[in-house]
């Protein structure tokens, strides 16, 4: 091997361990680029799981939340159609002594004003179903006492009659229902950092007893914004108008009161206040 290609050999040995040592540099370089992008991405893929975590467990929560409502809900009902069943039945026990012809003529006072009563009560409730624009949802409220003392003392036989009793059935269920709506409004307004519901209906899942929506349909919010700017003693819940312009009180409640305006049976304009127990 002469020298000249002796020296040829060795410069191409030389070119291709530069062009070696030039892309072992250049690996390095991307090898350190790529570790530096993946500190960040590795951030972000932990953060992502993180947040898959906290999102999973929410939603567990949420889960538990739900079925705890539905056992609620579904327990109120339940009671309420309970409650609902025992009247039937005692409505048609008495029905049943009141047909029975052994129960007939015993001359027992007592029980021929018991009977006497019973019929009355029926009476009003058929007169009532004989004017179905009459009804308000917060009737099913009154209990059987309640109906037993206004058909004891009502006129029935006149459309004036009833209509003069069934309003003093509904002012009384407004007068069991409105208290209700006072504590839906402090449970809404402590759960709301202070501020009030804009509609009657967000009240519903405050109640402590299951209501119909339509019964608070029959009512409007006459107040909003934060309970730190109502006045003291201010109403802020109205019912929308009378069933019976003639007879019937129109109430308004408050967080801690309620107050009933209309016209009574001599035409002059009565207005009422009491106070509602506030929440524990």
């Amino acid at each position: 091997m002469t020298t000249l290609q002796k020296l040829f050999i060795t410069a191409a040995l030389v070119a291709v361990a530069g062009t070696g040592l030039y892309e072992v540099r250049r690996l390095r370089a991307q090898i350190q680029t790529l570790q530096q992008q993946q500190t960040p991405l590795a951030e972000q893929v932990q953060q992502l799981q993180r947040e898959r975590d906290d999102a999973r467990s929410q939603l567990e929560s949420l889960l538990v939340q739900n079925e705890r409502l539905k056992t609620n809900q579904n327990t109120g009902e339940l009671l309420k159609l309970r409650r609902e069943v025992a009247t039937l039945r005692v409505q048609a026990r008495e029905l049943a002594q009141l047909k029975s012809p052994g129960t007939q003529n015993t001359g027992d006072p007592t029980e021929s004003a018991a009977k006497d009563l019973v019929g009355r009560m029926h009476l009003l409730k058929q007169r009532l179903d004989q004017m179905p624009d009459k009804n308000i949802p917060e009737l099913q409220y009154l209990d059987t006492e309640a109906w037993a003392r206004i058909a004891q003392t009502a006129t029935l036989d006149t459309d004036a009659g009833v209509r003069e009793a069934l309003s003093v059935l509904r002012n009384l269920a407004k007068e069991k229902f409105a208290p209700q709506i006072g504590k839906a409004l402090q449970a809404y307004a402590q759960a709301n950092g202070g501020q009030l519901p804009t509609d009657a209906s967000q009240l519903k899942p405050y109640f402590e007893v299951p209501v119909d929506d339509a019964a608070l349909a029959r009512y409007q919010m006459t107040g909003t914004g934060n309970v730190r700017d109502l006045q003291s003693g201010q109403l802020i819940v109205a019912e929308r108008a009378a069933v019976d312009d003639e007879y019937d009180y129109l109430f308004q409640v408050g967080l801690n009161s309620q107050s009933s305006r209309g016209v009574g049976q001599n035409g002059n304009i009565s207005t009422t206040t009491t106070r509602t127990p506030a929440s524990p």
